[in-house]
């Protein structure tokens, strides 16, 4: 039997998304599987987007800023995907991230 999520549940989700909105979820929802879920995902996220960042001032100087702005949209997609993912009530991990994210204890 599927567990029913609210919409309000859904919104509180889909902030694990929207960068240091993530901050809410992860303090203000402890003891909800289906949003500390995605709190846990978002949180990896905005390591893979610093990274990227780095990695796209790195690019900029040696004049490779295209496989930096490649990498920036696949970050993009995933942030996508995931609020995806909680308007549509699922629980599905994200490519690579949702691995990483799984062992973070909260």
């Amino acid at each position: 039997m599927e567990e029913i999520i609210s919409r309000k549940r859904k919104w509180w989700a889909v902030l694990s998304y929207l960068g240091i909105l993530v901050l809410f979820p992860l303090t203000k929802k402890q003891g909800d599987d289906f949003i500390i879920f995605h709190a846990k995902q978002g949180v990896v996220l905005i390591f893979f987007f610093v990274v990227i960042e780095v990695f796209i001032r790195i690019a900029i100087e040696s004049k490779s800023w295209l496989v930096g702005g490649i990498v920036y949209g696949i970050g993009l997609l995933y942030t996508i995907y995931g609020i995806t993912n909680c308007i549509r009530a699922k629980k599905n991990p994200l490519p690579f991230i949702g691995k990483i994210a799984e062992k973070i204890t909260v």
